[in-house]
């Protein structure tokens, strides 16, 4: 290409009888006999001053100069192994786009995809630039782990370096024509008072992207004034250039709850796309739905099976092509984005650019589940499908790395046949035998405002597996008669042997909080109190109390409060209740469970909006709340890492010996007396 500014520039001849007005007497006299024509060159240092580059795409730029130093695939850019990234590397350039929102799967390329438009931007069209992330640690770990190098080790980006070790900050970078910015989200002072052109906001649904706590401002009266959302304060650094048409705010997270941050900023988008794949075979594009990832045995599937193996193929919508994954990434490869419509809509969709040149939004929204990905197998969403249909956390997991999509939980009304289908033929009070039972554990839960506790006890098996039965269940009113069906009746199995209830928690958080504590102390290592809490950092943790509650009456030799994720156990009891009576780990019942008790244990729904489990009014849920601190108990006891005992020969007792001795000689479990 030649370079405009290295071409002479003519100037025509001058009349000198009529010179221009600009022209100096000096220079009029100087040429006299010499009218021209002229040639004239610009200066070197002009030349440098006044050349403009062609435009050029994020996507080009990343191709033709950038080199990865992180990840699975290293050294030049390369787009065609992410080709859906494309196009949003370049919508997020166009003119008239002012926001872009990614909500993807992880290993999709998307943050890198970001630091593409970083170096572009540092490169050809520079302003100051701020990259916030989550927290601190995780700003600092990606300036010095993927930022840095990647200046460092682009030729066309290392030319803005000072060198200076001070320009190298872990949360500042200082070129030679502009600065890069570090923040996160939970600190005000690093997204205020930076007029900003360019920023973006990774990880938008991770904690600390809410309204900050870390620092907290008074007003006058001492009282404290919280800031808003992180994501506000980076666009108050963009006011002054978004009022000129120039700023540009880039946020990528994978979504969690509906009421997450990507999700808001997805749904609120001017225009939202996704993306349809080319089928290598018919030609014909279509947005890669979930329901088309198929694999043999369907639902009853071996997750391990199908991921390891890669099972799972992907059906075209218009033919009878089958996809593996290397088809996948040659649909992928024909794909574009299109804009997406509300259901019902007269609208066609519209390519990307077709879109942007024809409606001009400024803040658009982009939809990125993880089996478009070439980095993700189409088997390892279906692995992540089968575990949800066992386990809650696996189906959130699913929905949120997976479809990219927030996990919206529907009430689930349970039927109580499924408790009653876990019932198998042992009488209340029978304790499975044949030594596979480790120890008896309860639990129980106070009426509330009347007298009275609900208790379940349960028999736990050796292992991880976590086999159990429920040996008794039902309601008393007063301690002593807790006492008597924890500790007073005999539980055998039928060959006699005797097992002992050894453990259990009780509710401490209804009207008798001081009662329970004081029956807690009576019984000092058979029990501890519970408080239930509804979201913790982890299953349960522990408490040191030293006073009765409401006062300063202490404790004698103080008690432990066991402080449970409700949410957790319930999510986990869930999952659970969903096996059948042969399956390893099944909850299984007595056949003298009662209906209103298997009512109980379906009462509960999850609550759309939180996502926490909820309870009907009037309507009885004890069973459950009894489960889960029977469950609890097992995991505070670590039963599952107790090693079985190995079987002690006995001499048989003579058939003529008196029953009543043979019964004082039976053979107590080995692990009775271990504790």
């Amino acid at each position: 290409m030649v370079d405009t500014f290295d071409v002479p520039i003519e100037i025509p001849t001058i009349d000198l009888s009529d010179p221009p007005a600009w022209m100096s007497p000096a220079l009029l006299e100087e040429l006299k006999g010499n009218p021209g024509p002229f040639e004239f060159r610009f200066t070197k240092g002009e030349r440098k001053t006044f050349k403009h580059e062609p435009y050029i795409k994020v996507s080009e730029w990343s191709g033709k100069y950038r080199n990865i130093t992180k990840g699975p695939i290293q050294g030049p850019w390369q787009n065609s192994l992410t080709q859906y990234l494309v196009g949003i590397m370049d919508a997020m350039d166009y003119p008239t786009v002012r926001e872009s929102t990614l909500m993807k799967g992880p290993q999709s390329g998307g943050t890198e995809s970001a630091f593409n438009w970083i170096g572009k931007k540092s490169d050809c069209e520079p302003d100051d630039i701020i990259a916030c992330f989550c927290d601190e640690t995780t700003a600092k770990e990606n300036s010095s782990d993927r930022i840095q190098p990647m200046f460092k080790t682009t030729p066309r980006l290392a030319r803005h370096l000072t060198g200076r070790a001070d320009d190298e900050s872990g949360l500042k970078l200082n070129l030679s024509h502009m600065t890069i910015y570090l923040g996160w989200a939970s600190s005000v002072s690093r997204l205020a008072n930076k007029p900003i052109r360019y920023a973006f906001a990774d990880e938008i649904d991770k904690p600390g992207w809410g309204v900050p706590q870390a620092e907290k401002k008074k007003k006058k009266g001492g009282q404290d004034s919280k800031e808003t959302s992180a994501l506000n304060l980076l666009r108050k650094r963009l006011i002054t250039f978004k009022r000129l048409a120039l700023s540009k705010l880039w946020k990528i997270s994978t979504p969690t709850v509906e009421s997450g941050n990507v999700y808001q900023e997805f749904i609120a988008a001017d225009v939202r796309f996704v993306y349809y794949v080319k089928c290598p075979d018919c030609g014909r594009h279509q947005v890669m739905e979930f329901e088309n990832i198929k694999w043999p045995g369907g639902g009853k599937a071996d997750p391990s099976d199908v991921e390891n193996n890669r099972l799972a193929r992907y059906h075209c919508a218009h033919c009878e092509s089958q996809w593996d994954d290397d088809m996948r990434d040659e649909a992928v490869r024909g794909g574009e984005w299109r804009s997406l419509h509300a259901e019902g809509s007269n609208e066609k969709p519209l390519e990307l650019f077709r879109y942007l040149e024809t409606f001009r939004p400024a803040n658009i929204a982009f939809h990125l589940p993880s089996w478009v990905s070439y980095f993700v197998s189409m088997s390892e969403a279906a692995a992540s499908f089968l575990k949800g249909l066992k386990n809650i956390d696996d189906l959130k997991d699913f929905f949120n790395a997976h479809k990219a999509m927030p996990y919206i939980p529907k009430r689930r009304e349970q039927k109580a046949d499924v408790i009653k289908a876990l019932k198998d033929d042992r009488p209340e009070g029978v304790v499975p035998g044949g030594g596979q039972v480790a120890t008896l554990l309860f639990g129980a839960d106070t009426q509330g405002e009347g007298d009275g506790w609900w208790y379940e006890i349960r028999a736990f098996g050796y292992g991880i597996i976590g086999d159990s039965w429920q040996i008794r269940a039902g309601f008393v009113e007063t301690f002593e008669a807790l006492e008597k069906v924890l500790w007073e009746h005999e539980y055998k199995d039928v060959d006699g042997n005797i097992y002992p209830v050894t453990f259990g928690l009780i509710d401490a958080m209804g009207h008798f909080t001081s009662e329970v504590y004081d029956w807690c102390l009576k019984h000092r290592g058979k029990v501890l109190p519970i408080k239930g809490e509804q979201r913790m950092s982890t299953p349960f943790a522990f408490t040191n109390l030293e006073f009765y509650p409401g006062g300063k009456k202490a404790l004698p030799g103080g008690l432990q409060l066991i402080r449970l994720d409700t949410n957790f156990y319930k999510n986990r009891l869930y999952s659970k209740l969903q096996s059948t009576i042969t399956d390893p780990g099944a909850w299984r019942y007595s056949s003298a469970t009662t209906d209103h008790w298997a009512e109980m244990m379906v009462a509960e729904y999850i609550d759309e909006a939180t996502g926490l489990w909820m309870c009907p009014d009037s309507v009885d849920n004890h069973g459950f709340d009894v489960s889960v601190y029977v469950s609890t108990a097992y995991d505070y006891l670590g039963v599952k890492h107790w090693a079985k005992p190995n079987p002690i020969e006995e001499t048989p007792t003579p058939k003529s010996q008196p029953e009543d001795d043979q019964q004082n000689k039976r053979r107590k479990p080995s692990w009775f007396n271990r504790r």
